[in-house]
C-alpha cells in the first residue's frame, strides 16, 4: 500500500545514510546523570522495580486502561496489580482508587503525551506515601509548560521509539534525590548483553517509508486482545537509535506535533461528524501529542471508521491491548472505554492541510 499515513514518521534518508556511515553509539552517561538508556520501557520498569526491592506479594496501583505489557515486570517480580479507573478525559478517577495493605507504589500514565491532572496526582502520592512511577512512554519531547514530563514522579520511563523513527529506545530517569544512589546500578541493568536483531528490517522499512509504502495492509484493530504482550524485550538500546536520538531536536518535534493537533482540532470544530466526539481541551501548553483521540458513540460507526482508515491508508487505531483480567471483568468500565475511543495518528512529518483532507475522506467513507 502506498501513501500510507502511519503512527510514526519515516526516518529521513539523509539521517539513515549518516547513521549507517558513522560509528554509532549510545548517548553518553555523564557522571551524576539521573537517566539511562535501554531498548524498551517495559524492561526499564522491570529494572526500577528490581532496585526498589519490594517483597513478593506487594501491591502496585495502576490504571485498568493500560497496555498489558506493563504487567510483565510485575509478574516477573511477584507483585500484585491493583487497578483503578480512568475518566473519559484520561485522568485518574480518584473516587474508585482503593489502597489495600502492602501497597507500595503507583504507576500513572501520561496518556498520549498529555499532562492531565498532575497536581491532583502529586497530592495523592504525597498523602499516601507511595513510590510514584511515571509511565511517560507516550511523552517523549513533551512538557507541562516548561517542565519536562519525564521529570515528573520519583521515577519515569519514556519510550522515544514511539515518537522518533528508531530500531528501539527508551529512557529511564530517577527524579527523587532519595533514590539517587540507584543511578549507577539502574544504568548497568538497562544495558544487558543482548541486542535486538532488527537493523536490516528497520533500514528496509525506512527506505519504503520514504516512498510512502507499507508492505502490508493496516491490521484490524477491533479486537482488544489481538495484540498481546510480546515478552520483556530485555535488550540494550540499538546503537543506530542512539545516533538518531542525538540528532533529534525535541522542541521541533513538540512544536510540529502540537501544530498538527491544533489543525485537527480546528477540522473537527468546522465539521460536525455524526456520532464522533473529539476530545477537545486535552492539549496543554508544552505537550507533544502522540495521537488525537475521538470518542464514537455508535459501535457500527466505530467499526466503519476503523475499516475506512485501513482501506484509505490512515493508521487510525485503538489502544491499548489491555490485561486479560481487565477485559474479562470490564474493570472500572475500561473495556467499554476501549470500545468507544479511536486515535488518529499525529506526527511531526504530516502536513496539516493535506492530512485533514485525508481525514475528511475517511469520515465520509465511514458514513
Amino acid at each position: 500500500m502506498f501513501d500510507v499515513i502511519r503512527r510514526n514518521p519515516a526516518l529521513p534518508l539523509a539521517t539513515l545514510i549518516g547513521a549507517m556511515a558513522s560509528p554509532t553509539r549510545e548517548p553518553s552517561q555523564s557522571p551524576g546523570a539521573r537517566d539511562s538508556y535501554t531498548g524498551y520501557a517495559r524492561f526499564a520498569l522491570l529494572n526500577i522495580l528490581k532496585l526498589l526491592n519490594f517483597e513478593r506479594g506487594s501491591r502496585v496501583l495502576l490504571p485498568a486502561y493500560i497496555c498489558d505489557v506493563v504487567l510483565l515486570p510485575l509478574e516477573a517480580l511477584g507483585l500484585e496489580p491493583v487497578y483503578y479507573g480512568i475518566t473519559d478525559a484520561f485522568e485518574i478517577d480518584f473516587d474508585c482508587v482503593k489502597i489495600p495493605p502492602k501497597t507500595k507504589a503507583i504507576i500513572t500514565v501520561n496518556y498520549f503525551g498529555m499532562s492531565l491532572g498532575l497536581p491532583a496526582v502529586e497530592s495523592f502520592v504525597r498523602s499516601h506515601d507511595l513510590v510514584w512511577i511515571n509511565d511517560n512512554s507516550h511523552g517523549f519531547a513533551s512538557r507541562h509548560g516548561t517542565r519536562r514530563l519525564e521529570s515528573v514522579g520519583d521515577f519515569s520511563v519514556t519510550s522515544f521509539r514511539k515518537v522518533v523513527p528508531a530500531v528501539n529506545g527508551a529512557r529511564a530517569r530517577i527524579n527523587n534525590d532519595n533514590y539517587a544512589s540507584m543511578t549507577t546500578r539502574l544504568a548497568a541493568l538497562n544495558r544487558p548483553a543482548a541486542v535486538e536483531r532488527q537493523l536490516l528490517r528497520f533500514v528496509g522499512a525506512s527506505i519504503l517509508g520514504n516512498l510512502g509504502h507499507r508492505p502490508q495492509t493496516l491490521p484490524d484493530y477491533s479486537d482488544p486482545m489481538a495484540f498481546a504482550a510480546e515478552g520483556m524485550m530485555d535488550v540494550r538500546m540499538d546503537a543506530m537509535s542512539g545516533y538518531i536520538l542525538q540528532r533529534t531536536i525535541e522542541d521541533a518535534v513538540q512544536q510540529r506535533r502540537a501544530r498538527l493537533y491544533q489543525a485537527v482540532d480546528a477540522f473537527f470544530a468546522q465539521q460536525r461528524i455524526e456520532h464522533v466526539e473529539p476530545r477537545r481541551g486535552m492539549l496543554q501548553p508544552g505537550n507533544s501529542p502522540m495521537v488525537y483521540p475521538v470518542m464514537v458513540d455508535d459501535p457500527e460507526r466505530w467499526k466503519a471508521i476503523l475499516r475506512a482508515g485501513r482501506d484509505q491508508g490512515i493508521d487510525i487505531h485503538t489502544w491499548p491491548s489491555m490485561p486479560r483480567k481487565v477485559i474479562e471483568g470490564d474493570l472500572f468500565g475500561a473495556l467499554a472505554q476501549w470500545r468507544k475511543f479511536l486515535f488518529l495518528p499525529i506526527h511531526q512529518d504530516l502536513e496539516p492541510t493535506r492530512y485533514c483532507a485525508r481525514l475528511s475522506d475517511v469520515f465520509a467513507a465511514a458514513r
